[in-house]
């Protein structure tokens, strides 16, 4: 049990309070502390990436099969896979068209 070395000023009452550690508290400061190295924000970098492009194709139908059977739910991923594709490319197209047409006037 911690005490404070002048608990008068922060306690009122007569009963010392008490901080008391968590079971889990070594692990979570560890995990903070390689929350902090390079590779993990690297990692962690890619992750980000992976988990954006799994909720976009979820939004835009990945979450269901409309069909039964492995084949026909692969082509159905791969179908939202490339019009997903299309639209991104798309996107940047007409960002760099967009771009390309401020800075020409």
């Amino acid at each position: 049990m911690l005490r404070l070395p002048d608990e008068s000023k922060c306690v009122r009452g007569n009963k010392p309070r008490a901080v008391t550690i968590g079971y889990y508290e070594k692990k979570r400061m560890a995990a903070k502390e390689r929350q902090g190295t390079a590779e993990f924000k690297e990692g962690y970098r890619q992750r980000a990436c992976v988990e954006r492009v799994i909720a976009w194709l979820t939004g835009h139908g990945a979450r269901h099969a409309r069909y039964i059977g492995r084949k026909k739910t692969r082509f159905q991923l791969q179908v939202i896979a490339a019009v997903c594709n299309t639209v991104a490319l798309y996107r940047e197209l007409a960002a760099r068209a967009k771009l390309a047409k401020a800075i020409a006037g």
